[in-house]
């Protein structure tokens, strides 16, 4: 039978994480212990993403960029971070980009989501959409200054487009961007200019009807193969076999 987490998080993928502010943290950890840490992460990953998803509406925006007949072709496995890699049997383009503390959880908070993995139990019960409500704030919080203050901080390159504040659910978004699919240069890239348009016009939509549903802000942010950090992968390891 499989595991409710089918692909655990490694702890090669978890280090291209950024910002990576619980660097001490993990490294205090045994093999034992990073091994049910990365379960644990994994297991509220998949909890936590079916409720943005569902809070948000992502499945619609995502299947509208899908049926737009703009070609936006999805990223292949293999060249995704970890952020979009986690999400991508739920979603072809948007994802959660957030790191998740999930250290800071309650022991008891940890035991029933943990609790949730070890018996195969992906329902969405009342219990766990409450857990999540109340946890989510303290998990996806970037606290780079250790004191609890809220500052700008980025999500990738060190380019404005790039920060938000650091109590943000960051959504990213991300398509092969450069494909060709069989185009011309020249009709490729004004399909390319059209693919923009209807993306940021998706982006604005999605970030105006998100203003009011989650205690924090909530910014979308596009991505592309020159601004993420692939994860360390079976098929990086395989090609140098």
């Amino acid at each position: 039978m499989k595991n409710l987490i089918d692909n655990i998080i490694t702890e090669e993928e978890y280090n291209t994480r950024f910002p990576n502010l619980n660097n001490n943290f993990i490294q205090t950890l045994n093999k034992n212990e990073k091994e049910v840490y990365f379960e644990l992460y994994s297991a509220y990953s998949y909890f936590f993403r079916k409720y943005i998803i569902d809070k948000l509406n992502l499945k619609d925006y995502d299947e509208k960029l899908a049926n737009s007949n703009l070609s936006y072709l999805k990223v292949k496995d293999e060249n995704m971070d970890i952020y979009q890699d986690l999400s991508k049997d739920d979603l072809s383009y948007f994802y959660i980009r957030n790191n998740l503390y999930v250290e800071r959880l309650t022991q008891e908070e940890k035991e029933y989501v943990y609790e949730k993995f070890v018996t195969n139990d992906e329902i969405m019960s009342d219990k766990m959409i409450s857990l999540i409500e109340n946890t989510y704030e303290k998990v996806i919080f970037e606290n780079i200054s250790n004191d609890g203050r809220s500052c700008n901080i980025n999500y990738g390159p060190d380019n404005p487009i790039y920060y938000a504040p650091n109590n943000s659910l960051i959504i990213g978004v991300r398509y092969d961007d450069f494909n060709l699919n069989g185009q011309t240069d020249e009709k490729w890239d004004i399909n390319r200019k059209k693919q923009f348009d209807y993306l940021f016009k998706s982006i604005e939509d999605l970030c105006k009807n998100s203003k009011d549903k989650l205690n924090v802000p909530v910014i979308c942010m596009r991505y592309d193969e020159y601004s993420i950090k692939k994860k360390q992968s079976i098929y990086m390891k395989t090609s140098k076999m």
